[in-house]
């Protein structure tokens, strides 16, 4: 569910709420080369966009039960440290969302 709703946001940003120069403007800033096939630039900025969302739910929209219990669900160890498993917790997230793309 959270690598769902990381990738509807992006895409909603991207397709819905940016013009070209927006969507070339951000691909230089986050260091994605600037094709003239817009699909191709339109789908790698979803892509990252969509890796910084996870990070962001994870880091700043789920609380510590709801992070521990994504932990249990992707046999990601619980530990007494929040960052930790907020770290591991999207590396994992990420992993997954890039493997099934």
């Amino acid at each position: 569910m959270i690598i769902e709703k990381a990738k509807k946001q992006a895409e909603e940003m991207v397709l819905f709420s940016m013009n070209l120069g927006d969507i070339e403007t951000e691909c230089r800033r986050k260091k994605i080369r600037v094709t003239k096939n817009r699909h191709t630039i339109e789908k790698k900025l979803i892509e990252t966009l969509t890796k910084e969302n996870i990070e962001i739910i994870v880091y700043y929209d789920m609380h510590k039960e709801e992070i521990e219990e994504a932990c249990k669900i992707r046999d990601i160890k619980i530990v007494k440290y929040e960052e930790v498993m907020k770290k591991n917790l999207t590396d994992s997230l990420i992993k997954e969302y890039l493997e099934n793309k």
